[in-house]
C-alpha cells in the first residue's frame, strides 16, 4: 500500500491538472473557438502532457464541460436566488436589481454558458445534466418562497413548485439568449422586464 503522502501528492497533482485543463478550455473559448472545435489533443499539447493523461482525468469532453459548468453555476445560482426572494414591498424594483446581478454573473461566465447551449443540442448526457441543475434550483426557489406563502405574502392557491419551474425556465432562457445575441447596454431593460414578470407572477394576486 502506498504511503499516505504519495496518495496525497497524486490527488494534488490531479487537482492541479484539472484546474489547468479547465483554464486552457476557458481561454480557447474566450478566443472564439466553439467547444466542438476544442480537442483533447489541443488541450494536452498546451499543457505539455500526453493525451492519455487527460483521459485519466476526464472520461471525455462532456465530463470536462460538466466540471466547468458546475463551477460557474455555483456563482450564477447564488445570484439568481435573489431574483425569487426579495423585498417585494418596493414592487418590481428589487427584482430588477436582482436581475442585473444575475445577468452580470451570466456574462462573467458567458463562454461556458454558450458552450453548454451548444453541446446540449447534440449531447443528451449534458442536456440531462443541465436539466438536473435546473430542477435543483427549482426546488430551492420553491422552498425559499414557501415561508412567504405561509405568512400570506403569496396567494394561498399558488402552486409554488410549478410556478418556480416556470419562472426558473423563463429566467434561464432569457438570460442565455440575451447574453448570446443581446447588447450588454440592454441588460437593465431586460432585467426590468423579467423582474416585473417575476414580481407579478409571485406577488401580483396576493
Amino acid at each position: 500500500m502506498p504511503p499516505v503522502r504519495t496518495r496525497a501528492a497524486v490527488r494534488a497533482r490531479r487537482a492541479e491538472l484539472e484546474t489547468a485543463a479547465l483554464e486552457v478550455v476557458s481561454r480557447q473559448l474566450a478566443e472564439g473557438r466553439s467547444f466542438n472545435e476544442i480537442s483533447f489533443q489541443s488541450i494536452a499539447k498546451e499543457l505539455g502532457v500526453p493525451r492519455s493523461t487527460l483521459y485519466m482525468q476526464f472520461r471525455d469532453k462532456t465530463e470536462l464541460l460538466m466540471r466547468m459548468s458546475e463551477l460557474a453555476l455555483d456563482e450564477v445560482y447564488a445570484a439568481s436566488a435573489a431574483w425569487f426572494v426579495f423585498d417585494h414591498r418596493t414592487g418590481p424594483e428589487a427584482a430588477t436589481r436582482a436581475g442585473l446581478e444575475t445577468l452580470a454573473k451570466f456574462r462573467e461566465h458567458r463562454d461556458i454558458a454558450l458552450a453548454v447551449i451548444e453541446v446540449t443540442t447534440y449531447d443528451p448526457e449534458l442536456a440531462d445534466h443541465w436539466y438536473g441543475h435546473i430542477t435543483t434550483f427549482v426546488d430551492r426557489a420553491a422552498r425559499a418562497l414557501q415561508p412567504l406563502q405561509d405568512s400570506g405574502e403569496i396567494a394561498p392557491d399558488v402552486d409554488l413548485p410549478t410556478l418556480a419551474f416556470a419562472l426558473v425556465c423563463m429566467v434561464e432562457r432569457t438570460a442565455m439568449v440575451h447574453i448570446r445575441h443581446g447588447d450588454p447596454a440592454d441588460d437593465e431593460r431586460v432585467a426590468a422586464a423579467v423582474g416585473r414578470a417575476v414580481w407579478l407572477a409571485i406577488y401580483g394576486d396576493a
